[in-house]
């Protein structure tokens, strides 16, 4: 069979890594320059995304302008904890721990029974809410902006809380999918443990995000990559040899999210709105907002 004729293949997306950590320390250097700000604060939850973060952040800013956030749920796995203290201890930043059980409790007595799936969802997006306003409460105190540990996966597939962890100042990592964001913490001396480990928010016991998906993040970002990066259609995504059901449902997926990834629309009933024909240039120098 010649080269011309050889079947398509979707492979998974790949990165230079030593170039791409030096991309993002830039980035994050000029996003504080232009907002006139000099710390961050990153929630660390043990995982690779927020293990990536917080490395990256430590390398663009050094340590003592990087504070570390645990918040830990009673029924949080005590792993977790361990490899969230695990690398925060090795990358030498200020850490605190805020147990959000006391906060929680009472709003999710609320929620009450129901359909077990959908009150699992509930009570997750309540305990990514809260540690999200954990989190800004105590950038105020540091004089810091919140940093966000979302990838690129993750936000195409809307798997994320509005106003919780997908909230944040800046996104170091949006654009990286879960495969790739592995060989820079590779890259950036993430323990491989971490690096790893299945990927779960930690909300209930047992929880993986590959379980709620009902696919890898590897399959996931073959078909992401392939429609969003190579601008493939479906039918050119299952000729490569994809699955034709996961296909359809990550494209169905993709376009029903993309509200969450967009601000929220403004009804325009003026000369100049913000948002629409008013923008302020966030790189403006004293464009620093207070609050």
């Amino acid at each position: 069979m010649s080269p011309a004729s050889a079947p398509e293949t979707a492979p998974l997306p790949q990165i230079d890594a030593p170039q791409v950590v030096s991309v993002i320390i830039g980035f994050i250097r000029r996003q504080l320059e232009q907002t006139g700000f000099g710390r961050l604060v990153v929630g660390v939850s043990g995982g690779v995304d927020s293990a990536t973060v917080a490395h990256l952040a430590v390398r663009a800013l050094g340590p003592a302008n990087v504070l570390a956030v645990r918040m830990p749920f009673r029924s949080s796995a005590a792993e977790s904890e361990t490899d969230a203290l695990r690398v925060v201890e090795g990358l030498g930043c200020d850490s605190q721990r805020v147990d959000i059980t006391p906060m929680a409790e009472p709003m999710l007595t609320l929620i009450g029974d129901g359909d077990e799936a959908d009150v699992r969802v509930r009570r997750g997006n309540v305990l990514a809410r809260l540690r999200m306003m954990v989190l800004y409460d105590r950038s105020a105190a540091f004089d810091a902006l919140v940093c966000g540990t979302s990838n690129k996966t993750e936000a195409l597939l809307g798997y994320g809380t509005l106003h919780g962890d997908m909230a944040a100042a800046i996104q170091p990592i949006g654009d990286l999918y879960k495969s790739q964001l592995r060989a820079v913490a590779t890259e950036l001396g993430v323990a491989p443990e971490i690096v790893a480990k299945p990927p779960s928010a930690d909300l209930w016991p047992g929880q993986t995000d590959e379980g709620e998906l009902g696919a890898t993040y590897d399959d996931l970002d073959r078909i992401l990559y392939a429609l969003v990066d190579r601008r493939w259609t479906v039918e050119r995504c299952v000729g490569a040899g994809l699955d034709e059901a996961l296909v359809r449902w990550t494209a169905e997926r993709v376009a029903r999210y993309e509200f969450k990834r967009q601000t929220p629309p403004v009804a325009k009933v003026s000369l100049r709105t913000p948002g629409i024909d008013h923008l302020y240039p966030r790189r403006r120098p004293g464009s620093r907002r207070r609050a």
